[in-house]
């Protein structure tokens, strides 16, 4: 079975929006996901991170053959959304 490219472009994005939330709240941005956010003030932004990441990245793998092209390219564009938005904030602080 051939794994989309799209699929891997949004384990890509999953690494890049955690290194880069990382350095952004290291700069004093604030997580403006709540659930992170809350998730962050529990165990920490690294360990949260590290912990959130492989779950989503999990869920996407498991369910990879039956998503549609349609809701990964929209992952896609919304995690590369969310990167841009990080790295501005890692630019402004």
């Amino acid at each position: 079975m051939t794994i989309h490219p799209l699929i891997w472009a949004i384990f890509a994005l999953q690494a890049l929006d955690a290194l880069t939330t990382i350095v952004a709240l290291k700069k004093g941005g604030a997580e403006a996901n709540p659930l992170m956010a809350k998730i962050f003030g529990a165990v920490g932004v690294i360990p949260g991170a590290i912990a959130v990441k492989p779950f989503v990245a999990g869920v996407v793998w498991y369910y990879r053959a039956d998503m549609p092209v349609w809701a990964m390219a929209v992952a896609v564009v919304a995690y590369a959304a969310i990167i841009v938005n990080n790295a501005n904030v890692i630019r402004r602080q």
